[in-house]
């Protein structure tokens, strides 16, 4: 059995944030989907989560992001689930929005040496529901349909969790530890969905 290189890159939903703790803290390995997955034997997985990270949309941003993908080529395919936090903080959000901001990324880093051979997974992230911002929550919740026009349009993999409906935690934007098992357990089909034909 090959074994799959998987970066996984993305906010705190991808970090493993446990809003459980006062000061916040990471989920264990155990408990977050990254490291359910890379308990699995089909993955070796490295993960690029972080707080409140939004799309990247600067050169210094790209940069940085370019510099995981030489670090850890040769990879098998990069996982990207941001938009969450872009939908948050945006002044004047709207879905298309968001999406202009992921087909730059995509068209960015489908275009590195590092991707030549690896899959792109982009996954629209689970809904959310803040209170006080039922209508950014809204732009969360729509993410899925332009993120799956771009992944027609560049021959890249999607998925979208919004439709799985994983757990979330109380404060309604961070999986709670059976949203990661459940995220986990979808990801991991989609993975062996799509190394089943390449």
């Amino acid at each position: 059995m090959r074994i799959r290189k998987l970066v996984c890159y993305g906010d705190s939903n991808t970090y493993g944030y446990d809003p459980r703790c006062y000061a916040g803290d990471i989920l264990s390995p155990a408990v977050r989907w990254t490291g359910r997955l890379n308990a699995m034997p089909e993955w070796l997985v490295a993960e690029y989560g972080s707080n409140g990270r939004q799309i990247p949309t600067s050169p210094p941003e790209f940069a940085a992001l370019d510099q995981v993908l030489k670090k850890e080529a040769p990879l098998d395919c990069l996982i990207v689930m941001l938009g969450s936090n872009d939908a948050l903080f945006m002044p004047s959000p709207t879905p298309q929005a968001v999406g202009d901001r992921m087909e730059e990324l995509i068209s960015h880093t489908l275009a590195l040496p590092a991707m030549k051979e690896a899959a792109f997974l982009l996954v629209a992230p689970p809904r959310a529901a803040l209170e006080g911002m039922d209508w950014r929550c809204g732009i969360i919740s729509k993410l899925g349909r332009p993120y799956a026009a771009l992944a027609e349009k560049y021959g890249v993999e999607f998925a979208d969790a919004g439709a799985w409906g994983p757990e979330m935690a109380f404060d309604g934007i961070h999986m709670s530890p059976e949203g990661h098992r459940l995220f986990a357990e979808k990801i991991d089909e989609e993975l062996k969905m799509i190394f089943s034909q390449r």
